[in-house]
């Protein structure tokens, strides 16, 4: 599976980055996680194994929730974060994930980026484990992100320069990587679909940021 930087640089309301088409397109598949189901063997590893590769990680099950269940959405509506999360930093992730939450829940074009995935949104956001991105991701790929990912897993490394930018940001990076978490691709260079930047404008635009 192919890892992605996400969180990047956005572009000015009302523009897109010259990297592709700004288009969703295609058949896209929706992958709805399974929180509980994962819970158990990722509370279990301790601090060390966090400062292992996020390839590790990967080695976990990650079975489909039905997509017609919505008992998450009743039970859970706050992030899932590691215990080794900084608390600057999650601080920062409880506030925007709040902000992001409301976004699905109240502005149906925000809801629809999901749906067209096959996918609930709040269902996406509380999937999401929020763990820090480990100490030699800090000084390689969280110099241009805010956050490493792959598509269809659940797992998000979050890099600690998310402390330097404002709630309503980080909640468009939350909603960006739920979208990776429902399936949605990403392609770099903008050949096959959208790149970073246009997923970032696509979710201010959809999400009324």
């Amino acid at each position: 599976m192919t890892e992605i930087s996400a969180f990047g640089a956005v572009a000015p309301r009302g523009t897109l980055p010259a990297c592709g088409p700004a288009r969703l397109g295609g058949q896209m598949r929706g992958r709805m996680i399974l929180l509980a189901a994962t819970l158990g063997a990722v509370l279990s590893m301790s601090t060390s194994a966090i400062d292992m590769d996020p390839d590790a990680i990967d080695l976990l099950s990650l079975p489909a929730l039905d997509a017609t269940s919505n008992s998450a959405v009743q039970k859970r509506v706050d992030p899932w974060i590691h215990s080794s999360m900084p608390g600057c930093m999650r601080e920062k992730i409880e506030v925007a994930f709040q902000i992001a939450v409301d976004r699905v829940r109240e502005v149906p074009e925000c809801r629809a980026l999901f749906e067209e995935l096959g996918a609930d949104g709040v269902e996406m956001l509380i999937a999401t484990l929020y763990f820090p991105a480990p100490l030699h991701r800090q000084t390689t790929r969280c110099r241009h992100s805010f956050a490493i990912a792959r598509v269809g897993s659940p797992i998000i490394w979050v890099c600690r320069k998310v402390t330097a930018h404002g709630d309503d940001r980080v909640a468009v990076a939350l909603l960006h990587e739920a979208l990776h978490v429902a399936g949605l691709e990403e392609d770099p260079l903008g050949r096959d679909g959208m790149c970073s930047g246009e997923i970032n404008v696509l979710v201010m635009e959809s999400c009324g940021f």
